[in-house]
């Protein structure tokens, strides 16, 4: 029973994240995978960790400033794959 519960939600996450994966198609114009659409929404979470939270401190900053650039050099090489 339990397992059948886990599947059913990995199986929800894959269906939210192909309706993203539909949208960022339709905005950007070409052909978007799941895992494209991760890595996108990784980035976008990681740039509004950054900006929106302004007073935090340094550690906080710095932290959040490292995910960004990891999230959008992954959110590169990710969209990079398709045109490969």
């Amino acid at each position: 029973m339990n397992n059948e519960t886990t599947v059913g939600k990995n199986m929800q996450t894959v269906g939210v994240f192909a309706m993203i994966a539909a949208y960022y198609s339709r905005l950007l114009e070409q052909d978007v995978t799941v895992r494209q659409a991760k890595a996108l929404v990784n980035a976008q979470c990681a740039f509004v960790a950054l900006v929106l939270p302004c007073d935090l401190g340094f550690v906080y900053h710095s932290l959040a400033f490292i995910w960004f650039l990891v999230a959008v050099l992954q959110c590169k090489e990710r969209m990079n794959e398709s045109q490969d």
